[in-house]
């Protein structure tokens, strides 16, 4: 939070805040006044949390911030709140180390499209597309609507498939990244590969999760169910949208976890 000077003495030194552009008066106000009077640690937190967050989004839109705001101000119920704050507050520290980050400005209609969906996310990966997705729609000293088509896009991406195309646009990455050639060979996992990396171990739920990709223009190749031939592998190469979507999301950041290792890892040591 950026400060002045407001007066200084022998018993010592006065600062103002700075509200950047935008930043609506009354609702600083509140929020402060609130977070002066708080006693319970939890309701200080979020109440920091929310000031932190709306001085972020004032910030990257100034003036047409309140399209964002909005959603803070009773339109999301608190778990989406903490949701949204959780995107918009991962998306301030993935761009903090970027240069100009002063300077960064984003489309407000789509920085308020990224938080109301995402704050649907129930999670973390899903939760981490949405973070990429804000952190790659801002621009120094610009604004930028293409990331429009990508928000309409993970939208419709529920965990599953998002753990799926993640999947195979990051062995695309390392197989391309190997050979210096993309597009990469097909992507094929078998159904026991695809079982313990979603946690789906029904092929036909597999295959309506695939086809649903394939039919948003994200995966290559739909899948095909016979009633005479079980299903033993799974085609999941992802096309040029598929990898867009990816590298927007800023998903090589991103470590995908099957549920069965999330499980595993949740256990405690022996």
């Amino acid at each position: 939070m950026q400060t002045r000077v407001a007066r200084h003495g022998e018993d010592g030194v006065g600062l103002a805040f700075i509200l950047p552009a935008g930043m609506d008066r009354d609702l600083w106000d509140v929020l402060v006044d609130n977070a002066v009077i708080l006693t319970d640690p939890k309701a200080l937190v979020y109440t920091l949390r929310l000031l932190r967050t709306s001085l972020f989004l004032c910030r990257l839109c100034q003036e047409e911030s309140h399209q964002a705001l909005q959603l803070f101000g009773g339109e999301l119920d608190k778990p989406r709140t903490e949701i949204a704050m959780e995107i918009a507050l991962g998306a301030e520290k993935l761009l903090a180390s970027e240069p100009g980050v002063d300077q960064m400005r984003a489309h407000p209609q789509i920085v308020a499209n990224i938080l109301q969906y995402g704050s649907w996310a129930q999670d973390d990966l899903t939760r981490q597309l949405w973070t990429g997705l804000f952190v790659t729609s801002c621009h120094v000293n610009a604004v930028d609507d293409s990331s429009h088509d990508f928000v309409d896009l993970l939208v419709s991406v529920t965990p599953a498939q998002g753990l799926i195309l993640v999947t195979a646009c990051k062995k695309v990455m390392e197989i391309g990244t190997k050979t210096g050639d993309l597009p990469s060979p097909r992507i094929i996992y078998s159904t026991q590969e695809m079982a313990r990396l979603t946690g789906i171990y029904d092929p036909i739920r597999l295959g309506v999760e695939i086809t649903r990709l394939f039919d948003a223009g994200l995966i290559d190749k739909a899948f095909v169910y016979s009633s005479y031939v079980p299903a033993e592998s799974f085609d999941i190469t992802p096309t040029r949208l598929g990898l867009k979507l990816y590298e927007r999301g800023k998903a090589q950041r991103i470590q995908p976890h099957s549920p069965q290792e999330e499980s595993e890892s949740a256990q405690p040591s022996l």
